[in-house]
C-alpha cells in the first residue's frame, strides 16, 4: 500500500504542474524599436522651399569662392551638407537650410578677403597681379596678359603716359575714367579692348609680342 500511495503522489506532483502550465498565457513579445518609434511627419513645402533657396544661394557663392581660391592656388571647398530626402522631418530641413545660410555667408566673406588681396597686393612688380588677371581673364590668356602688364607699366597701377594719354596696368588708350583702379583696368583691358578687337591688336606695339 505504501508503495502504491507514493507512486500516486509522485504522478500528481509531476503531471499537475505540466497541466497548469498549458493554461498559462504566452508571454507578450518584446516590441521592437521600430514598432514603438513615432515617425515624424515630413517637412512642409514652405520649409523645403526656404532651405533650397539658401542652398542655391550658397552654391552660387561657392562657385565664385572657388574661382577666387583658384586664383590664389588654394584648394577647392565643397558645399555641405548634402540635400536631405524630401520625406525628412521639419527639423532636418531646417538644420540643412541654416547650414546653407551660414555657408553662403562664409563664402561671401572668403570672396571679399581674396578679392581685396587681389586689388591690393603686397610687394612690387608685375607678377603680383597674377591673381587679379586670373580673376578677369581666361586662363589660357593669363601668361600673355601678364607680359603685357610687364612691358606696358612694369606692374605700376598708377602710371600714365602723358604723351599718349595711356594709363594703368595695361596702359589703356585712351585711358578711361577710373583707369588707375587696377581691378577696373584689368577688367576693362579684357572686356573692352581684347574682346572687341578679337585679339592683342590694342597692344600691337608692345614688346611682349
Amino acid at each position: 500500500m505504501k508503495v502504491i500511495f507514493a507512486a500516486i503522489v509522485l504522478a500528481v506532483s509531476i503531471t499537475v504542474p505540466a497541466a497548469l502550465a498549458e493554461d498559462l498565457p504566452a508571454p507578450a513579445p518584446t516590441p521592437s524599436p521600430s514598432a514603438t518609434a513615432v515617425s515624424k511627419p515630413p517637412a512642409s513645402a514652405e520649409m523645403v522651399a526656404w532651405a533650397l533657396r539658401w542652398r542655391r544661394a550658397a552654391a552660387n557663392s561657392y562657385v565664385r569662392w572657388n574661382k577666387a581660391r583658384w586664383c590664389w592656388d588654394m584648394e577647392r571647398v565643397v558645399l555641405q551638407p548634402d540635400r536631405p530626402r524630401r520625406a525628412a522631418s521639419q527639423a532636418r530641413w531646417y538644420a540643412a537650410g541654416r547650414e546653407w545660410k551660414h555657408a553662403h555667408a562664409r563664402a561671401h566673406e572668403g570672396i571679399s578677403i581674396l578679392r581685396y588681396r587681389m586689388i591690393h597686393p603686397t610687394g612690387c612688380g608685375w607678377e603680383r597681379w597674377r591673381p587679379l588677371v586670373r580673376w578677369h581673364w581666361p586662363s589660357y590668356l593669363v601668361e600673355t596678359a601678364l607680359q603685357v602688364i610687364r612691358y606696358e607699366s612694369g606692374g605700376q597701377a598708377g602710371v600714365s603716359n602723358h604723351g599718349s594719354g595711356a594709363g594703368g596696368l595695361f596702359q589703356l588708350l585712351p585711358a578711361p575714367e577710373g583707369w588707375s583702379n587696377p581691378d577696373y583696368n584689368v577688367w576693362y583691358a579684357y572686356h573692352r579692348k581684347f574682346v572687341p578687337a578679337g585679339g592683342w591688336s590694342p597692344w600691337a606695339g608692345c614688346a611682349a609680342f
